[in-house]
């Protein structure tokens, strides 16, 4: 049986839960650790602190007066020890006690027992007794008496113990509010993916690519929404690319391949003279070149508006392209139309000089297209502001204000030059193969009532 795999907010709160256990696992032994030597030391510092005060408090006399309340007497040598009984007593866990110069216990409690090391004035020492270890310290007094402290470990021991206690008492508290705060924030954070995951879902389910998900926030779950919209803008405009090459390229065949299987019919139908066939052929040749064209500028175009085209660019002279388009456009000349070229020399432009010349190419193509019978095209090109700026202009028909920005959309024609035949993608292959090279295309009108192209190019 397949397990399920666990939602995104329980990985994280069982992630942060077990990275949350093994910080206070990793606090807990170093609270441990550092409590044991801070307590030891403490247990020292206690241990001579108190031996250090009391040392003052014995006192030698010749004479027994009457003692005071919580004092006592106590015959030494050729006089008395008068003692304060409150600071023998058991403090703090230290027991102290006093002892002759020969090692007899005048006064006070000894937990030692027989394990009692030799005395040393002002040194610590560690003895074992029944198992239990202990640390003494001793100071002489007056009359070389010996004033011995004793505690045992097990006191910090003890404090350790109590702080342990504390600690694991206090863990499970801390641990529940931090995995239950873990939880909402992860829940928190998971939401908006839960919502993207579901738009994403309807996006999908509905195939309806205009959709766009909410990227209100401004956090990295905003970013991955814009991210998710530029995926889905890229893909409709990817869809409404082949959707469009589709139907541009069934409109645009749609003809020529009409005629061509006419002229087919037509030629099988019965015998026909060799005039005749040769007639039928020129026009299926003519209709197959057509559809030629129109296929590799079709292809062209969707390379290019896709980015899968390859553009290399390079230094070059955009004079050279012009005068290539020239040549080429040359064989089409048509109604008398006379063609003037004034460019300027050494300019130089990053480009691809094969895509420039079929820009320019069809520039002029279409000049020739649209200009009047008898009249002329001017092409020029110079240096402006830095660019190198081609235009070609013509005293044809002229195209509208208003459908300027138009004529460059795919197979759209002005409405005065819907009769005027051509296959209506020329002036869109121009437009993308000028933001190949980061140029810019525009149309304009000019004092003789035709159409001005201009292209600018970036120099170098």
């Amino acid at each position: 049986m397949k397990c399920r795999p666990l939602r995104f907010r329980t990985r994280i709160t069982l992630w942060f839960s077990a990275v949350l256990l093994a910080f206070f696992l990793i606090l807990f032994l170093l609270i441990t650790v550092i409590n044991n030597s801070v307590l030891q030391q403490n247990v020292k510092s206690t241990l001579i602190g108190t031996v250090n005060n009391n040392v003052s408090e014995v006192q030698y006399s010749l004479t027994a007066a009457e003692p005071a309340e919580g004092e006592v007497y106590i015959r030494y040598g050729a006089g008395y020890l008068l003692i304060d009984r409150r600071f023998l007593r058991l403090e703090s866990g230290v027991y102290s006690s006093l002892y002759s110069a020969d090692g007899a216990l005048l006064y006070g409690e000894n937990p030692v027992g027989n394990a009692n090391p030799p005395f040393a004035d002002g040194r610590l020492t560690e003895t074992e007794y029944q198992g239990v270890q202990y640390y003494i310290f001793d100071r002489m007094a007056a009359e070389g008496l010996w004033l011995r402290g004793v505690i045992s470990e097990q006191e910090s021991r003890g404090l350790v113990q109590n702080a342990t206690r504390l600690i694991l008492l206090i863990f499970p508290l801390i641990a529940l509010v931090a995995i239950g705060g873990g939880y909402r924030i992860a829940s928190h954070f998971a939401a908006p993916l839960v919502g993207i995951a579901k738009e994403a879902d309807r996006i999908s389910t509905g195939a309806d690519l205009s959709k766009r998900l909410p990227a209100t926030r401004d956090d990295e779950i905003g970013r991955l929404a814009q991210s998710f919209n530029s995926m889905l803008e890229r893909l409709e405009d990817t869809f409404a690319r082949e959707k469009r090459f589709n139907r541009d390229v069934s409109h645009e065949l749609r003809t020529p391949l009409a005629v061509i299987c006419a002229e087919c019919e037509y030629a099988l139908d019965r015998e026909r003279s060799a005039a005749e066939y040769r007639e039928v052929l020129q026009t299926i040749s003519g209709k197959a070149g057509e559809l030629s064209s129109i296929t590799q500028a079709l292809l062209l175009l969707s390379r290019l508006e896709s980015g899968n085209a390859q553009v290399e660019l390079s230094p070059m002279d955009p004079a050279d392209a012009i005068r290539a388009a020239i040549r080429e456009t040359a064989p089409a000349a048509q109604k008398n139309i006379t063609l003037e070229s004034a460019l300027e020399p050494g300019l130089t432009v990053l480009g691809n000089e094969a895509l420039l010349t079929r820009l320019f190419a069809n520039l002029i193509s279409n000049a020739y297209r649209y200009g009047k019978e008898n009249g002329r095209i001017r092409v020029t090109l110079t240096r402006e502001d830095g660019q190198a700026v081609a235009r070609v202009a013509d005293d044809g028909i002229g195209v509208p204000p208003q459908e300027r920005e138009r004529i460059f959309d795919r197979f759209y024609r002005a409405e005065n030059a819907r009769r005027q035949g051509g296959s209506g993608i020329g002036l869109s292959l121009v437009r993308e193969i000028a933001a190949a090279h980061r140029a810019q295309v525009m149309c304009l009108g000019n004092e003789a009532g035709g159409s001005t192209f201009e292209v600018r190019l970036g120099t170098v």
